[in-house]
């Protein structure tokens, strides 16, 4: 099956083509998510996120603009990043907190 036609069966609601999409691209869209991270947890779940965006947004797939390849690993990047830049404010704010209770 093409990337055209898994975006048709992903539109259409057909939970098979998910699996395979997950099958063709999963392992790939993990690697992406652990280069970029550095944690394997944080990775799987930027990946399910990602799956779940392109299940959600199937119907606004085109083809013209890329493969769903490069759609899904688009994703895995993106959120990989908003994941590494939400870490980091996080751990800022941790910081300042403990700091003006003079624990640190």
């Amino acid at each position: 099956m093409s990337d055209t036609d898994l975006a048709a069966e992903l539109a259409a609601g057909n939970q098979d083509a998910l699996a395979e999409l997950y099958d063709r691209y999963g392992r790939l869209a993990y690697a992406v998510a652990l280069r970029i991270l550095g944690d394997s947890g944080r990775a799987e779940d930027v990946v399910q996120d990602a799956f779940l965006k392109l299940w959600n947004n199937a119907n606004q797939f085109d083809i013209d603009r890329g493969s769903m390849r490069t759609w899904l690993i688009t994703a895995v990047r993106n959120r990989s990043i908003d994941t590494m830049r939400g870490r980091g404010a996080h751990e800022r704010q941790e910081r300042e907190q403990w700091a003006q209770h003079g624990v640190l």
